[in-house]
């Protein structure tokens, strides 16, 4: 269904040869990580993420691989990827926050979303779709449960009523935080063993401070070659592309 799913346009014939050729690189990524070929396996990870399959598995697969080779920048990257698709994975939570707590910058700062996701525990344990699909249920039962008080009125409709009425502004909020949060914030990490974020885009700008493999940051601008970032203790800065990756 994986494979399938993402050449269900072309034909048969050769939707079956690129199911059979990215089924291929899989199994050979996987004997390669058994093999402790650990670099070997992440190149082709990275292959069949880039024919354009996005797969929770094939994420923390690769995650792994980068943390096998120290490379903790890329490996927390694949991680955060993979929980989009796998929110309630517990291997997973337990192996991003193992390798947060290797990296050198122990950067203290509040979450802007800190709030909502300590109040609303469901943001965290359910990916966008999963959202939206019980946004959605709650929709049909709020229409449903209005028709049928159009017939027939009574405590217990009014009650289901109000229920219904209440999960579906939860869930539309949620998954307009949600949405925002994916869509319209980006977030980096860095993924060389130290780099110089400096007080503007150029090389020639002051280095305000240092930062190493593995710490997160949001993006807050762009201009040429440079990112604007913020760290979680509100610190900003400009950094290069090319010391970090976008998540």
């Amino acid at each position: 269904m994986l494979f399938v799913a993402n050449v269900f346009f072309l034909s048969p014939l050769h939707a079956k040869e690129i199911q059979d050729n990215l089924m291929d690189l899989f199994l050979k990524a996987n004997k390669n990580y058994k093999k402790g070929a650990f670099y070997d396996s992440a190149k082709l990870y990275e292959e069949i993420l880039h024919s354009g399959i996005k797969n929770g598995i094939i994420y923390y697969n690769l995650g792994n691989c980068y943390f096998k080779i120290e490379k903790l920048g890329k490996a927390i990257r694949a991680y955060r990827n993979a929980q989009l698709y796998l929110p309630r994975d517990e291997d997973l939570e337990a192996n991003i926050n193992y390798a947060r707590q290797l990296t050198k910058d122990k950067i203290e700062g509040k979450n802007d979303f800190s709030i909502i996701k300590s109040l609303c525990f469901w943001y965290t344990l359910l990916s966008l779709k999963e959202v939206m699909l019980v946004f959605i249920f709650f929709n049909f039962l709020l229409w449903g449960m209005l028709i049928i008080k159009m017939f027939k009125e009574n405590e217990l409709i009014n009650w289901l009523s109000y229920s219904c009425l209440i999960f579906f502004l939860i869930f539309g909020i949620t998954l307009g935080v949600k949405w925002y949060v994916l869509n319209k914030m980006s977030y980096g990490i860095v993924t060389e063993e130290e780099i110089l974020i400096r007080a503007g885009n150029s090389e020639n700008s002051t280095v305000l401070f240092k930062l190493h493999d593995g710490t997160e940051f949001i993006i807050e601008g762009k201009e040429g070659d440079w990112y604007k970032i913020k760290i979680p203790d509100g610190k900003r800065g400009w950094v290069k592309k090319d010391f970090c990756e976008v998540i």
